[in-house]
């Protein structure tokens, strides 16, 4: 995942840079192998934290996020790029991806421990 995180901020980086349609190529494919890593890990990531019997509504949330996202992100993004500019968007959204490629294995390492105290048999004291 942070190696995604981070092809996908060098990505979004070159956007900011590119002036040409020839510059946009190398940050697209950046971009797009990058989203390839985290596309099918985060689903992988949502149900493996669903307690069992609730897998279902983990992952309609997840797809409910993306339901608001497309209905944000252009009232967002317009008001970004009409105050501050297209490299502004791109060089924050570059700066997003670099924050979650550095969090990220933290984030997965307390995901995976809670996750285990959740899922671990409960022992009986000795008596």
């Amino acid at each position: 995942c942070a190696l995604g995180f981070l092809l996908m901020g060098l990505g979004l980086a070159g956007y900011a840079m590119a002036h040409s349609l020839a510059a946009l190529m190398a940050p697209t494919a950046a971009w797009s192998v990058g989203n390839l890593l985290l596309t099918g890990r985060a689903l992988a990531v949502i149900s493996d934290l669903a307690p069992p019997g609730a897998r279902a509504r983990y992952l309609a949330v997840y797809g409910l996020r993306w339901g608001v996202a497309t209905l944000a992100a252009p009232l967002l993004v317009t008001q970004v790029i009409g105050s501050f500019g297209p490299a502004a968007l791109w060089g924050a959204s570059a700066g997003l991806c670099f924050l979650m490629a550095a969090v990220e294995p933290w984030l997965m390492r307390v995901a995976t421990v809670r996750r285990a105290g959740v899922l671990a048999p409960a022992v009986a004291a000795p008596q």
